[in-house]
């Protein structure tokens, strides 16, 4: 599905762009712009199924814009965002066929809720259509979709799944057994953008085929979450699942996955009937969970994760671990914790439980320690969300290291000035974003990186600079854009996507905005005349 979001504000178009997890919600492309004009352009050349618009515009209103959309394209589906609780928008709203009336500003969380509800209506419109165009063009987003949200966000039933792999031509009903198996990446070495998360179910779905069709075995992947993709494993007509074969290709798939991509975990459920899918695919992320130390296997179910044993958290370490820190020891701190997370580990003892034990006493002393060098814990932490960022570090060791390096070093003097602490963020914010230009970068998270308040650090970019920061990092991925468009073949969608742009409609316009032309015609203006100069 395609959806078009509409909104003269650009700070909240581009939130939604970036705060909605439309790879999760199936949507295939998002398109953006800022009027009612450009609206209708793209509405006239693109197929939008999804119009999420901004009622209160300069010029022609979302009202009126939607008005034209139902004269004219009257299968597309309409979402209303306002900042005014006013009654008698949304009783237009309705009036014209809109679907749903959000009040701004919006959790993104209410925004996938409610385009989930109208792609919903779309697929219940599509069911009675039966094999429709609709469903001939899009059958296995539908497909995928109906799955993802009967096993994780409890929407649907299994008939409904049936009834469409039927319709796909596949030979299954209420009888036939379904093997779930769930495959994490956990310490994939490339940021997933949009295109990459693509990519990547890709490529797995290859290697899945060349595996599973000489056992005759076919397959159901879709995206999950959390660098997580789930597949479900079937025969038609009937035919017996040997789980033994299929637990043999999947060693093979871990052998080959790890030789040429990366780490995977991969979780081996039971075979069930697809009615207590949902139980079985909760035990297989309970085992993902327990995984902390991210370790790469093929785990299976009735297992569990390989006879791991619990161990108890005492607190005799942390105690002597508190007296070292109060004297600024943070050296022997680090090696005592890191020595300690191994042994739980080599003895195999290292599970979920015994993490956030270990988690709660860490916390318990570093609070107590600062307390005794009459310092604030809290004073830490930049704000409240990092706080809580670190009160949920406890379901992987490598995101708990993380904090304890971090934290540590809180307690023993540095002897930094304010001064040298600003100088170096400017630096560090500038190096981040030359090094992520493939990403969608936030003012947030280079606050996080650099250690500030994200409103300080724009004040403090613009005085160091004299630029603002959101258009130094904008400069920044126009000028890598620019080196590939003169010095590769790449194609101008996926130039985009390597300058961390998932929207290609959005790249194009702010390229033209800032160089005057398209990116198809700067290349074809200066490529020439690059290559002579070299």
């Amino acid at each position: 599905m395609n959806v078009l979001v509409v909104d003269d504000q650009k700070d909240v178009l581009e939130g939604i762009v970036a705060g909605v997890n439309w790879d999760r919600l199936g949507v295939h492309q998002v398109f953006t712009c800022c009027n009612a004009t450009a609206a209708k352009e793209i509405i006239s050349n693109e197929k939008i199924h999804i119009l999420l618009c901004d009622i209160e515009m300069p010029g022609e209103n979302g009202l009126v814009l939607f008005q034209w959309v139902k004269t004219h394209y009257s299968d597309i589906e309409g979402i209303f965002l306002t900042s005014h609780a006013d009654f008698d928008y949304a009783k237009e709203a309705i009036r014209m066929g809109s679907f749903d009336y959000i009040l701004q500003p919006a959790d993104y969380k209410e925004v996938e809720e409610a385009i989930l509800r109208v792609m919903s209506r779309i697929l219940k419109n599509s069911e009675l259509c039966k094999i429709g165009e609709y469903w001939n063009d899009h059958k296995k987003e539908i497909l995928e979709n109906s799955i993802y949200q009967y096993l994780y966000l409890n929407l649907g039933d299994y008939h409904k799944i049936i009834r469409f792999l039927q319709l796909r031509g596949d030979m299954v009903d209420v009888e036939t057994l379904f093997i779930p198996v769930l495959l994490h990446i956990p310490r994939w070495k490339i940021h997933l953008t949009q295109w990459d998360d693509k990519l990547l179910k890709y490529t797995i779905g290859n290697i899945l085929s060349e595996l599973f069709n000489r056992i005759q075995v076919r397959y159901i992947l879709i995206k999950a979450h959390d660098n997580c993709f789930l597949t479900l494993l079937f025969t038609e007509a009937k035919q017996p699942l040997d789980w033994l074969k299929i637990r043999d290709e999947f060693l093979q798939f871990l052998k080959f996955f790890n030789n040429y991509l990366d780490q995977i975990a991969i979780y081996l459920g039971k075979a069930v009937y697809l009615e207590d899918m949902a139980d079985e695919v909760y035990n297989l992320r309970k085992m993902k969970r327990n995984n902390v130390i991210l370790q790469s296997n093929v785990f299976v179910a009735h297992k569990g994760m390989n006879g791991q044993q619990e161990t108890t958290v005492t607190a005799e370490e942390f105690i002597k671990w508190g007296e070292l820190l109060e004297k600024g020891y943070t050296h022997l701190v680090k090696k005592g914790i890191h020595e300690f997370l191994t042994g739980i580990i080599d003895k195999k003892q290292m599970n979920i439980k015994v993490l956030l034990a270990f988690h709660q006493k860490l916390t318990q002393m570093l609070m107590r320690a600062a307390e005794n060098r009459h310092m604030d814990f809290m004073d830490f932490f930049m704000n409240e969300e990092e706080y809580e960022q670190y009160n949920g570090s406890y379901d992987n060791i490598d995101g708990l290291i993380v904090w304890i390096e971090k934290l540590l070093p809180k307690y023993k003097t540095t002897g930094c000035t304010e001064q040298n602490i600003e100088d170096s963020a400017v630096i560090r914010a500038i190096k981040y974003i030359k090094k992520n230009i493939d990403k969608n970068v936030t003012r947030g998270q280079l606050a996080e990186q650099v250690h500030l308040n994200s409103e300080y650090l724009s004040r403090l970019f613009k005085k160091e600079t004299g630029m603002m920061l959101k258009d130094y990092i904008v400069s920044e991925k126009m000028k890598a854009a620019k080196h590939l468009l003169l010095t590769t073949n790449l194609s101008v969608s996926i130039i985009a996507s390597k300058v961390g742009y998932s929207n290609f409609s959005n790249f194009t316009q702010i390229f033209k905005k800032i160089e005057g032309v398209t990116p198809g015609e700067f290349r074809n203006q200066h490529k020439n005349s690059h290559k002579s100069n070299n």
